[in-house]
């Protein structure tokens, strides 16, 4: 994302170890029943990898559970990530991104516990919904993009609406 600004370092420690108390507050000071702490730094992107690994290091030491480095921009990176910073990581992938795209057993390979595919499921969503769109023009989108109506209404939950109005029927 363009424009992308950071904190200074002390300043976004400082915010996870806020997280990590208020996570460990809550819990009644048992760690683990507290909530997930997963720490990112977006600092690759404007200050490199080395204050991006410096900050992961640290917000390890104050806490926090999972580390996510934003952008890495190879698996050289990727690797150092994982090799710098303890615990587990987190991969943001993303077709089209920076951050190189790898089998889940790569990933693995290299270290990362977590990945995230935040946009695939919208993308595929928007390239079916144009299609649909395009068969439509004809009157009806192409059988691939559609399912049979009783599996629709299982998916969108019709017979568990329709099993809690009738509970209610007089």
């Amino acid at each position: 994302t363009k424009g992308k600004e950071v904190v200074d370092r002390a300043t976004a420690i400082a915010r996870v170890q806020a997280a990590v108390d208020a996570s460990r507050e809550a819990a009644g000071g048992r760690e683990d029943d507290s909530i997930l702490i997963v720490a990112r730094t977006d600092a690759r992107g404007t200050h490199g990898l080395d204050e991006a690994l410096e900050r992961a290091v640290r917000f390890r030491e104050a806490g926090a559970d999972i580390c996510f480095v934003e952008a890495p921009q190879s698996v050289e990176e990727m690797r150092a990530i994982c090799e710098a910073v303890e615990g587990p990581k987190m991969a943001n992938l993303l077709t089209g991104g920076l951050t190189p795209v790898l089998p889940p057993d790569e990933l693995e390979k290299l270290g990362f516990k977590l990945a995230a595919y935040p946009l695939d499921l919208l993308n595929a969503s928007i390239v079916a919904q144009r299609a649909a769109l395009e068969g439509m023009k004809g009157g009806v989108p192409p059988e691939e993009y559609s399912l049979p109506f009783e599996e629709l209404q299982s998916v969108v939950g019709f017979p568990e609406y329709y099993a809690e109005a009738d509970r209610y029927k007089t």
